[in-house]
């Protein structure tokens, strides 16, 4: 208690000095520097004054106002009275004098300075300086007072002491009883540890959190009593250093441990731990927290959150899928779409597809990812029906077969098993129009519980392939419809004539026949299809009578036969649907030289529907009657399409179309 007492004293006396000085010092500072700023602005408005003045003496006269220095005097000489007196002087840009008032300054002085101008540039400067020695000797003189007030405040503040020190002892006594309330009432555990690593202090939540009693505990060694054996030998390690420094991993910072209990349970903590100095030895003080509650809720959570994650996977996947699907409308296309995506979201090892067959009464193979060649050529020459395995059956009443262990279950055959190496497997019915008109297989390679992601995409992914599969369907019946239509109109208009009767139907043939050789896709395929058909549309009325003339055509006539690629065009146009051809239409008597028309496009620049039109269009020509001539033949036609190749038709086109007209039994369609 004595040391405190004296520890107040010394800090009681500090501040008394402290404050006194600043008291003697604050009141004459003040006034020095608000006199010292009144004068400079004083100065600085009159170096302004003075530059105006002489500036406009500058200009009247820039050649020679260097040297009217009694002049320039003169007006430096102005504004000085008894009171204000002080120097003025002109110096130029060298800083050489000009001129000045004779007016002698007493130090320490106070300077303002401005520019002066002619015509915007800066020729000279003049100096304002006036003698500081009042302001200095007026602060002076406030001193007195200050030290007065210095002096009385240091007696003052002396006096205090004797009357904190008793105020001091009183408050301390408060403040351990006030310390001893709040760490008894305190939720979290509150423990003091001392230099050799033994409890000092135990509150009650601490007795409520490990089961021990202040008597079980103080004494004891902290960490031995309550940390888990395998973490002993770290706090040997960190305690060693702690003891010397009072720094260590733990010390100022919050940290998550595993306590154990006195029952021997273990549980989860928060620590917070500090270092305080007591009789020259360190201490530790601890602020323990049960997180048990917590940890749970964020296992909690985290179980939540992986299982919302899972949904919006799953969610996103099957977007995916879906988008994929309906990028394509042709039932082909759209098998090896989704046979290339789905094993980019789900986790089997392979999958396999079938589609119900009418005409054989089962479901047949529609393609596979992960099987080979052999595998795919079993499955192609296989049909399953109703009752060949409960499998079967399952998939046909609308039902997900899971198979973990397929041999357990017995719901495959055991050839199958066998042959396809089968370990865990889903199927999972494709539906549309009420029906189940497929079926969608999936299976690991070993045997192992059916993932819920994967269980999810498959169902959503058959949804999926029903629904696009029914559009496919609606899309290609419409297809049909729409060229069964234009088919029918077209014989009409080609019957008009003799000569040209079955021409659309045969040139589409060949065109198709070309295209399907080249590897072009099947929407490619009903593409040129509707070009074949329609390509000569644009003769509809207008030509009839040239269409049967028996002669020659005149130039006249033949330039309007060349209108009938741009007329199609237009009669195309307004159809929305059938814009797709119009290029086909429009460019199929162009040639590969350039010297072809409507617009005389030349070799890559010319659609390749148009170039395939053109082959097939012209072979059908050379190999039909007309008014005017007999068929040449198709010998003919051949050589004349290896003569024209590289000049009027595309070589790639007719390199394609012989070997077409060289295959045995094969008719163009």
């Amino acid at each position: 208690m004595r040391e405190q007492t004296n520890r107040i004293i010394r800090t009681t006396n500090i501040l008394a000095v402290v404050v006194s000085v600043i008291a003697a010092t604050l009141l004459p500072l003040v006034y020095f520097s608000l006199r010292y700023q009144a004068e400079s602005a004083v100065l600085e408005s009159e170096a302004e004054t003075f530059s105006s003045i002489i500036s406009g003496t500058i200009s009247r006269n820039p050649d020679f106002w260097r040297y009217e220095k009694d002049r320039l005097e003169e007006l430096l000489s102005r504004n000085n009275s008894k009171e204000y007196k002080g120097l003025h002087r002109i110096i130029d840009l060298n800083g050489n004098l000009i001129a000045s008032n004779p007016v002698a300054v007493e130090a320490p002085v106070i300077m303002r300075s401005h520019d002066l101008f002619d015509a915007g540039n800066v020729v000279a400067r003049i100096e304002v300086i006036r003698s500081a020695r009042p302001i200095v000797l007026n602060t002076l003189l406030l001193s007195a007072p200050g030290f007065m007030i210095g002096l009385a405040g240091f007696v003052f503040l002396r006096t205090v002491p004797l009357r904190a020190l008793s105020s001091a002892i009183k408050s301390l006594y408060e403040s351990e009883e006030k310390f001893r309330a709040i760490t008894t009432t305190a939720v979290d555990g509150i423990i003091v540890m001392d230099n050799k690593g033994c409890i000092v202090y135990w509150n009650p939540a601490a007795e409520r959190m490990f089961g021990y009693s202040q008597q079980d505990a103080l004494g004891r060694e902290l960490h031995m009593l309550l940390a888990p054996e395998k973490y002993h030998g770290q706090y040997k390690k960190g305690f060693e250093a702690f003891r010397s420094t009072g720094q260590g991993v733990a010390v100022d910072r919050t940290f998550e441990f595993t306590a154990i209990r006195k029952d021997g349970t273990e549980f989860p903590m928060e620590v917070s731990t500090s270092a305080i100095r007591i009789k020259g030895e360190w201490h530790a003080v601890g602020l323990v927290h049960d997180i048990t509650e917590r940890k749970n809720a964020e296992k909690d959570l985290a179980e939540m959150y992986e299982a919302k994650r899972n949904e919006a996977e799953i969610s996103g996947s099957l977007l995916q899928l879906v988008e994929t699907l309906n990028t394509s409308l042709e039932e082909k296309e759209l098998v090896r779409n989704i046979l290339n995506i789905a094993p980019q979201y789900l986790q089997f090892g392979r999958m396999a597809l079938f589609f119900y067959d009418d005409a054989v009464e089962g479901f047949t193979f529609a393609g596979s990812y992960g099987l080979d060649a052999d595998k795919e050529t079993i499955l192609s020459a296989r049909v399953f029906k109703a009752g060949d395995m409960p499998a079967i059956d399952m998939a046909l009443r609308g039902e997900t077969v899971l198979m973990e262990d397929p041999r357990k279950g017995k719901l495959l055959r055991e050839d199958l098993i066998d042959m396809f190496d089968i370990k865990s497997a889903v199927m999972a019915p494709v539906s549309f129009n009420g029906n189940v008109r497929g079926i969608l297989c999936g299976d690991y390679t070993t045997v192992k519980s059916i993932e819920p992601k994967d269980l999810a995409l498959m169902k959503g992914l058959a949804d999926g392939i029903g629904i696009a599969f029914q559009n496919a369907r609606l899309y290609k019946d419409l297809q049909q419809l729409l060229i069964n239509t234009i088919s029918s109109l077209i014989s009409i208009i080609d019957a008009k004539s003799p000569w040209t009767k079955g021409h659309s139907e045969r040139v589409t043939g060949y065109a198709v026949e070309i295209a399907r050789e080249m590897g072009l896709k099947e929407k490619d395929l009903n593409h040129i299809r509707l070009c074949g058909i329609l390509h000569d549309i644009g003769k509809i009325g207008t030509f009839d009578g040239l269409l049967d003339k028996p002669g020659k055509l005149t130039d006249e006539e033949y330039e309007i036969i060349k209108k009938h690629p741009e007329k199609g065009a237009e009669i195309i146009a307004p159809i929305k649907q059938l814009n797709e051809i119009i290029p086909g239409v429009l460019h199929h008597h162009e040639r590969y030289d350039g010297n072809g028309y409507p617009l005389g496009l030349r070799g890559s620049d010319i659609p390749l529907c148009a170039s395939i039109l053109a082959v097939a269009d012209s072979f059908d020509s050379m190999t039909a009657d007309r008014p005017y001539r007999k068929a040449p033949g198709k010998e003919f036609a051949i050589s004349e399409l290896k003569r024209c190749s590289g000049t009027q038709f595309s070589p790639e086109v007719v390199e394609v179309f012989l070997k077409v007209l060289v295959k045995p039994d094969e008719k163009a369609e």
